[in-house]
């Protein structure tokens, strides 16, 4: 029987970004108040899920955002985790 572990959710162990082709628009990495720090304790097979909002803005660093609106187009956000396989999603804006 495996034991439980800790998860260990904060800017140093994951990051949201999200790219329009080789174009970052926005990611974690400029600010780590964007990142839900968290710590639980899971036990083996357990599942964990929690959710962020990206604001529909470009980043900037040092915590700020753009006021320039996104064109129309094809973004993808990926999430990486520190130890699991990189999670993308496509997103299409119209």
């Amino acid at each position: 029987m495996s034991e439980a572990c800790q998860l260990m959710l904060d800017e140093k162990t994951f990051e949201l970004r999200i790219y329009s082709g080789t174009d970052r628009i926005w990611t974690t990495d400029h600010c780590a108040a964007w990142v839900p720090a968290k710590t639980t304790t899971l036990q083996p097979e357990q599942a964990h899920e929690w959710s962020m909002t990206w604001p529909g803005l470009r980043s900037d660093g040092d915590c700020s955002l753009t006021d320039t609106p996104l064109r129309a187009g094809t973004y993808v956000a990926t999430a990486l985790f520190q130890q699991a396989d990189p999670v993308q999603l496509v997103m299409r804006l119209r």
